[in-house]
């Protein structure tokens, strides 16, 4: 079931952003240094709200993870068993998961921020990270439980659904327009 939902996704990717390459999409912000910079912070403070909303496990939720996950597939060799898939769909979980990515996600994008970037190979390799925080599918799919449990709203810097479609073409602009065009000498010209 979860590989025909894979699959699916990347077919509405491949549609979507093959419609959208004729035109110039959202609001070109990888044109200048400054625009870059200012997305980066719209981002970063989308993803403070958000992160405001995911709670911290306690102690004992940590304890129970580690106890129904990580210990379960230790006894079973590697294997996933049906206790530690069960745990696996727990509010917990989806907390394990979304909030040491969106900390993450916040360190690079507050990188990115700064004006005192010293190179533009520096900012680029940022930028990279921060696609690739963006494309990571589990990640996406904790947010949206989280949304589902009510524990977050489901309006993450202005979009209120399909977020991981939506941020997986934002990353495929960042991998465009930022690190090829950087690779090729262009960015910034």
């Amino acid at each position: 079931m979860r590989a025909t939902i894979i699959c699916f996704i990347i077919i509405i990717m491949v549609l979507v952003t093959t419609n959208l390459n004729a035109v110039e999409p959202f609001n070109a912000f990888w044109k200048s240094r400054q625009s870059r910079q200012q997305e980066a912070r719209d981002w970063r403070d989308g993803f403070m709200k958000l992160n405001e909303q995911i709670p911290t496990l306690s102690p004992a939720e940590k304890h129970w993870l580690k106890t129904e996950i990580d210990d379960e597939i230790d006894r079973a060799e590697q294997h996933y068993t049906k206790r530690a898939h069960d745990a696996m769909n727990s509010r917990e979980f989806d907390l394990r998961m979304a909030k040491p990515h969106v900390e993450e996600i916040m360190r690079v994008l507050s990188d990115l921020s700064r004006p005192t970037i010293l190179d533009q190979r520096t900012e680029v390799i940022l930028w990279a990270k921060l696609a690739s925080l963006f494309m990571d599918y589990e990640f996406w799919q904790a947010i949206e439980g989280l949304i589902k449990r009510g524990v977050v709203k489901g309006k993450i810097n202005s979009i209120e659904s399909n977020d991981y479609l939506t941020y997986t073409l934002w990353a495929k602009y960042i991998v465009n327009e930022i690190v090829l065009s950087h690779l090729n000498g262009n960015l910034g010209k």
